[in-house]
């Protein structure tokens, strides 16, 4: 079987059929959601991309900028943003209240550590959001270091989230 080559004309036409193909069960609403596998792997490259930062962004109070500067939800927001395309609220008592609650031994880097005044309650008395990257450790905007830093997490009043 000999195959002809594409008129500049029929290229153009099979271009447009498999753009609309790739677009259709997106627009139509029929796209299957993404699989458990698949979100695991998203949550994984957000810690990776959070990694890239540490000792590069500034702090920078109500900041979402990885160049210009972050607060601590800001900077979680964004990795999530330009990592999977995953949507995360503004502030970390809304991220806290937006995610699936998880264990600390069920975490995995990527997913995300709240700190709590007090109790680990609800989202009313977070204060604090940062990336956990595994092994005891966080990547987070400090306020008091005035960049995005790697540490060991320094206290138990935290919980765990996650948008797997």
């Amino acid at each position: 079987m000999t195959l002809k080559p594409l008129t500049p004309a029929r290229r153009t036409m099979a271009i447009g059929a498999a753009a609309a193909a790739l677009i259709a069960p997106v627009a139509l609403g029929t796209a299957a959601p993404a699989s458990a596998a698949t979100m695991t792997y998203y949550v994984s490259t957000v810690d990776e991309l959070a990694q890239t930062r540490v000792n590069l962004t500034p702090y920078r109070y109500g900041g979402t900028n990885f160049y210009y500067g972050a607060d601590c939800s800001g900077f979680t927001q964004s990795a999530y943003k330009k990592r999977g395309n995953m949507y995360l609220p503004r502030t970390a008592a809304q991220q806290r209240a937006f995610v699936k609650r998880i264990s600390r031994s069920s975490a995995i880097p990527g997913d995300l550590v709240f700190f709590h005044s007090g109790s680990t309650g609800y989202s009313s008395n977070v204060y604090h959001v940062a990336i956990w990257d595994g092994s005891g450790y966080i990547i987070d905007a400090s306020s008091s270091k005035g960049k995005v830093v790697r540490r060991t997490l320094w206290t138990s009043n935290v919980s765990f989230g996650t948008k797997r």
